[in-house]
This record gives C-alpha cells, sequence and structure tokens, in this order.
C-alpha cells in the first residue's frame, strides 16, 4: 500500500529515479532488517554488540564515500604517507582575541 503514482512522480523526478531503479529501491528496502523498540528501553549509543567491527568499519566506509562524492571532486588516489597535511601553531583561545 504505497502513494498514488501520481503522488511519486515529484519525488522521482528530484532524485531522477527511472521507474525500474524505484522498483529496485523499494525490493531492497523490504529486507532491510528493523527492530521495533518500547519508548524507554531502546538499546544504547554502544553498537558493539549489534554487529562486528568490520560491519561497522564497512559502514564508515559507505558513508565516507557518500560524502565524499558530495564534493563533487574524485577520490583521492594518493597513498596515506603522501596525504598533503597543513601545520599549524597550536594557539589559546584567549591569545586570539587579543
Amino acid at each position: 500500500m504505497g502513494l498514488p503514482a501520481e503522488a511519486e512522480e515529484p519525488h522521482d523526478e528530484m532524485w531522477g529515479l527511472a521507474e525500474g531503479t524505484r522498483n529496485e529501491s523499494l525490493e531492497a528496502r523490504r529486507a532491510w532488517p528493523v527492530r521495533l523498540y518500547r519508548l524507554g528501553e531502546e538499546p544504547g549509543e554502544d553498537q558493539s554488540r549489534l554487529n562486528t567491527p568490520e560491519q561497522r568499519l564497512a559502514m564508515m566506509w559507505d558513508l565516507a564515500r557518500d560524502a565524499w562524492s558530495l564534493t563533487g571532486r574524485p577520490l583521492p588516489d594518493y597513498p596515506r604517507h603522501e596525504t598533503p597535511v597543513s601545520c599549524r601553531p597550536w594557539r589559546l583561545a584567549s591569545r586570539d582575541r587579543q
């Protein structure tokens, strides 16, 4: 039971989704794990018992890649030891205001 087709069109146009892409997206979301908690019984911020370190690292890579894509620039491919760095002296906040 979804929205009428005419209600979905603006969303599809906004995100540039083709009909097949929207259907694939809907199917993929049906497989997402969902957990229901009573108010006040939600798990804490510690997610370590819900997934492995490898899974958490994989989630971060997806987030980092998505965030980088928003810059419109290509993902850097230089070695870590060649990462551009800018070193600046540390100053106390009170000195910066004087």
